[in-house]
């Protein structure tokens, strides 16, 4: 069975991931990274808080319809900024595929996006594992 830890272990690996990514110019991979990261802090919100029949939502790769999940499971909602940049990553998750391929990520793009994902982080454990931070030692980097 899925747990909580796992799923923020797994986040922190993508998140720690996409900053190397970024330090060596590989700006797609990192925003993917990026995107992966606060897939699954979302989910392991969800698997914390929503009940087992609401968590049909898990099998969604839908950043922004994962977060509005966790809304209705007492998740606060996030500045309209990071919600805006959650919305937005759906489109750059579809870069890993062909069809993607017209979308342009620019490296101020894939610096929002690990910001993002850093303050995401940060703030679901705060709620799912309080005086828990965002480390390289979590991902064993």
């Amino acid at each position: 069975m899925e747990t909580v830890e796992e799923y923020l272990k797994l986040a922190d690996i993508d998140y720690n991931s996409a900053k190397v990514l970024l330090d060596s110019d590989i700006i797609i991979s990192c925003v993917q990274h990026c995107v992966q990261a606060v897939e699954k802090c979302l989910k392991a919100f969800t698997l914390k808080y929503s009940t087992i029949s609401d968590r049909n939502i898990m099998r969604s790769h839908d950043c922004y319809a994962i977060y509005s999940h966790c809304l209705n499971f007492g998740l606060n909602a996030f500045d309209n900024d990071i919600v805006d940049v959650i919305s937005a990553f759906d489109g750059y998750y579809k870069t890993r595929y062909p069809s993607g391929s017209h979308i342009i990520i620019t490296n101020e793009i894939a610096v929002e996006s690990l910001k993002t994902a850093e303050l995401i982080i940060s703030e679901l454990k705060s709620v799912l594992l309080p005086c828990v931070s965002v480390s390289e030692d979590d991902a064993g980097i």
